[in-house]
């Protein structure tokens, strides 16, 4: 089953963060609770652990890139 990891809500104020670093790739096993990626935003840095076990399908955003919260950045089936 396809689950989209999303980026979570980091503080009243964040809108968006910078992805600085993927930890995984495409085609690898992830348990949950597992590192996905670095992120920064203009107060904070923050690992995205992933919400879900399973292959890592997709990744929808590149390193350095802007993304808003809530928004999809990974497809984990």
């Amino acid at each position: 089953m396809r689950k989209e990891v999303c980026i979570p809500q980091q503080g009243f104020t964040t809108e968006y963060v910078t992805i600085t670093e993927w930890k995984v790739s495409v085609g690898e096993h992830v348990d949950e609770g597992q590192t996905l990626c670095s992120t920064e935003s203009d107060k904070a840095a923050l690992d995205i652990e992933s919400p879900h076990a399973g292959t890592v399908m997709e990744i929808l955003k590149a390193e350095d890139e802007e993304v808003e919260i809530g928004e999809v950045i990974m497809i984990i089936e």
